[in-house]
């Protein structure tokens, strides 16, 4: 697991040391769930921790990671399965500093915008600072499986992978809501006024709005049927359809060797 929390205050650009020391504590926060460093920066009006668990890239893919002019900056907690494929794609417009899957957001971003998230294959929280248009880009996987919570507290965006992240900054509000039945909902969580950005959706935040308008780019629903439909499949074809699914997921991983894969296939088919 990695984890990333920050703010962003627009109106306050100065680097006050006491802003230093809320991302020292965010930083503690998550260092249970990040025990292979930390890196605390500040671009302008936000400031933003990020701790990394090594997986991919281990040597070069540490994180804030930035486009090729150094206008788009981004931090992910996840894994990009399609990663691979996608870098295949981007290779011939831009050019990469990592092996990092992370980086492919990055540059699929700067083509697509908030539409790459439709090409991503996997399960990811994103913040992403667009240094040129001051605007901070969060975003969540489809089901989301990997958190994330924010607040805006007096125009300021305050964000994290975990709720304990969020708590240790002053403005967080402090309101428990244990009794709250609406708080089974995917967008509230245990402390009034701080939300979790459900999973298929992501905002952009900036000095012009200064408010958090989540927007939906993938839906369950739209992907279960909601009348009887003709299906002319044997049990036998879900069953196959399934095994390449399985397949495709673990050959996506990067974890596992071809030669497994390859007999695992062999195990399928059989």
């Amino acid at each position: 697991m990695c984890g990333f929390a920050g703010f962003v205050d627009f109106r306050n650009r100065q680097q006050l040391p006491q802003y230093w020391e809320y991302l020292s504590q965010m930083g503690q926060e998550l260092s249970l769930r990040s025990p292979d460093g930390e890196q605390r920066v500040n671009f302008s009006h936000l400031w933003l921790v990020y701790r990394r668990l090594s997986i991919i890239d281990v040597a070069g893919g540490v994180q804030p990671i930035a486009n090729e002019d150094e206008t788009l900056f981004v931090v992910v907690n996840g894994e990009i399965y399609n990663h691979i494929e996608l870098r295949s794609h981007l290779r011939e417009k831009h050019h990469f500093r990592t092996n990092s899957d992370a980086e492919i957001i990055l540059h699929l971003y700067e083509e697509l915008g908030p539409k790459a998230l439709n090409y991503l294959n996997g399960m990811f929280a994103i913040a992403l600072w667009d240094k040129q248009r001051q605007q901070l880009f969060l975003a969540r996987d489809r089901l989301g499986i990997k958190p994330l919570y924010y607040t805006l507290v007096d125009s300021q965006l305050i964000f994290g992978s975990t709720l304990a992240s969020l708590l240790v900054h002053p403005k967080t509000p402090w309101y428990p809501q244990f009794e709250d039945l609406y708080n089974f909902r995917a967008t509230t969580s245990y402390v009034a006024g701080v939300y979790r950005l459900a999973g298929g959706h992501y905002f952009l935040f900036d000095a012009e709005t200064k408010t958090v308008t989540p927007q939906c780019y993938w839906n369950l629903a739209d992907y279960l049927f909601t009348e009887p439909v003709k299906d002319s499949r044997t049990a036998k074809d879900y069953v196959q359809e399934y095994r390449d699914l399985f397949v495709d997921s673990v050959s996506k991983s990067g974890f596992i060797s071809t030669s497994f894969i390859a007999t695992q296939k062999k195990l399928c088919l059989s």
